[in-house]
């Protein structure tokens, strides 16, 4: 999922990385070489001493993991694309994490896109609330590895579903300006996207749809489905044989 480079930390599992104290956990990915390796180990009891008797070092280390998780994140979006230094210390500058607990709110329908968030652990559940009902309706489940709503930013539209945690949930969360930033640097980064988001949902065959066409972001026609009842917007890609719920 990712290649590590000189200065980098490994080991600390960069999901609790702002939760104090370091503790022993299992493994959560293997590390190979793929060249000759010197490292430096420490202890998990020299570790949590050194950040004790020297907390200068906390801003330093905190941000070497903010470069893990970012990494990780844009080689999954990527699928092992070369991704330039400076878009990387770019992306990390400005990303964080967000942590929900079991049935807490992400955003909610109708809220600005001011984030798009990749999903590290946990299950969040897509709720979409149509203009004749008060009762939001569950269309879909996103799990670990998946990007959540990152269509309000690409699209600079309101959020047209809610997104809730049906169990603990961390997210890494990238702001308004780095994730355009990101699409418009790494072209392979949409259709990536396109491709992550075609397996979001299945829809029914049902009376009513509306089609509208309008252009993308890097000026193409593309043609948008929209429920007659929800109001919920499809995109139908390129290839007709998917279909992209919009967020």
């Amino acid at each position: 999922i990712t290649v590590l480079q000189p200065g980098d930390v490994i080991g600390i599992n960069p999901k609790n990385f702002f939760e104090g104290s370091f503790k022993p956990i299992k493994r959560t990915a293997d590390a190979e070489c793929i060249g000759h390796v010197k490292a430096l180990q420490i202890s998990f009891s020299d570790t949590n001493k050194l950040f004790s008797q020297h907390p200068e070092l906390e801003p330093i280390y905190v941000q070497k993991q903010k470069d893990i998780i970012t990494n990780t994140f844009m080689s999954y979006l990527l699928d092992g694309a070369v991704v330039s230094s400076s878009v990387k210390e770019k992306i990390s500058k400005h990303c964080d994490t967000v942590k929900l607990e079991k049935d807490e709110f992400l955003f909610r329908q109708g809220d600005d896109g001011e984030f798009a968030y990749f999903i590290l652990d946990g299950d969040c559940e897509v709720l979409v609330t149509g203009k004749d009902t008060e009762i939001p309706q569950s269309v879909s489940t996103l799990s670990c590895g998946q990007v959540v709503g990152e269509l309000a930013v690409i699209h600079d539209t309101k959020r047209n579903a809610s997104i809730k945690a049906i169990t603990s949930c961390e997210l890494l969360r990238i702001p308004y300006r780095e994730f355009r930033y990101l699409i418009k640097a790494l072209p392979s980064a949409m259709k990536r996207i396109k491709k992550l988001r075609s397996f979001r949902i299945r829809p029914r065959m049902i009376d009513g749809i509306i089609m509208h066409k309008r252009l993308s972001y890097d000026g193409q026609e593309k043609v948008v489905l929209e429920h007659p009842e929800s109001h919920q917007l499809i995109e139908l890609p390129d290839d007709g044989n998917t279909f992209i719920q919009l967020l």
